[in-house]
């Protein structure tokens, strides 16, 4: 066994008198050093997707933020408003009703009228 320096970043390695060892460690550093360079090149293209899309997440989170408030507006305004709804709400009940039964009481007599005639 030998020990050589392979000049990467100053480690020794030992090797046989065939090589395998230098051909194996030559291969998996240029393998890991293209596997680097692809998620380089991956981490700089979510990079660059992430910052195009901070301003409308953003603008999105702003936007759900305002979501409670003016659900609550909203049901203010309804609990307000809602004796002013119910009354004529049921005025027009009442009206039906009476109408309805204003129907019945007339096809009532007309139906006597031409049972008798």
């Amino acid at each position: 066994m030998l020990a050589v320096s392979s000049g990467w970043r100053g480690t020794e390695h030992e090797i046989d008198d065939n090589g395998r060892v230098v051909t194996d460690i030559a291969t998996g550093l240029a393998d890991a050093q293209t596997s680097l360079l692809e998620n380089q090149g991956g981490l700089g293209e979510t990079s660059a997707t992430l910052a195009a899309a901070q301003q409308p997440i953003d603008a999105a989170v702003v936007a759900l933020q305002a979501v409670p408030d003016q659900l609550r507006s909203a049901q203010r305004e309804i609990s307000g408003s809602n004796p002013t709804v119910t009354e004529p709400l049921w005025l027009w009940r009442v009206a039906i009703v009476v109408a309805a039964l204003a129907s019945i009481l007339a096809f009532g007599v007309i139906a006597k009228r031409a049972a008798g005639s």
